[in-house]
């Protein structure tokens, strides 16, 4: 089932890269210094050539580097600043690049520093308002834990956060994609599971009761278990 990566995004640079490659979306021609499988992956997932990317720095102890590992196309990504989850969106691939990272948020390398090349390409972006003491309510930590680093979830705690999420913004009927695009057209990188229509807006729903990741599963058919 999809894992949650708590993501923080609080800091003046985060913002700026929120929106630079997640509020805007970032021409996938400039990802050609990545391996062909990678490449071809991204092609695939985002046929429009657009896509929205965000990446963390390997940090000194190279934890991020773990657990960036234990990401997967289909995991569910939260964006979190001033104590409140603000937005959230599906990992469609991970890859590693410090070429493109430079190119994309070149910030800390002008100060000598490190650069946020565990990288990581999403769709299915939306923002909603979860307050960080109710995801610690759910996950167990203590009602003051601050979210200050790259955190994927185990599974029995994404679980929880999936239900944490289900009454909120992401309740949505099974049958229909999450769509961002204010246009109302197809946002770059989604395929219906069927030939139904999903140029539309998303709409209320009547099913409340069932569980997100479900829906995640049914939706989009990349959860892994």
């Amino acid at each position: 089932m999809a894992l949650i990566l708590l993501q923080p995004a609080a800091n003046k640079d985060s913002q700026g890269h929120y929106e630079d490659t997640v509020t805007n979306f970032v021409a996938l021609e400039g990802f050609q210094g990545l391996p062909a499988a990678d490449l071809e992956i991204l092609r695939t997932a985002f046929p429009a050539g657009q896509l929205q990317v965000w990446g963390t720095t390997p940090a000194l102890d190279g934890r991020n580097v773990k657990q960036h590992a234990k990401l997967k196309a289909g995991d569910l990504v939260l964006f979190v600043k001033d104590n409140m989850a603000f937005a959230a969106g599906r990992i469609r691939h991970t890859f590693r690049s410090k070429e493109i990272a430079e190119k994309l948020w070149p910030a800390k390398v002008a100060d000598d520093g490190p650069t946020w090349e565990l990288m990581y390409a999403i769709d299915s972006v939306r923002e909603l308002s979860i307050k960080v003491p109710d995801i610690n309510a759910a996950v167990g930590y203590k009602p003051t834990n601050y979210i200050q680093g790259f955190t994927v979830l185990d599974q029995d705690r994404s679980d929880n956060v999936l239900n944490l999420l289900a009454p909120l913004e992401f309740e949505v009927d099974a049958e229909l994609v999450i769509v961002a695009d204010p246009d109302g057209g197809e946002l770059p990188g989604f395929k219906p599971k069927d030939d139904s229509d999903y140029r539309a807006t998303i709409v209320g729903h009547t099913q409340t009761k069932t569980r997100l990741h479900e829906r995640i599963v049914a939706t989009y058919g990349t959860a892994a278990c």
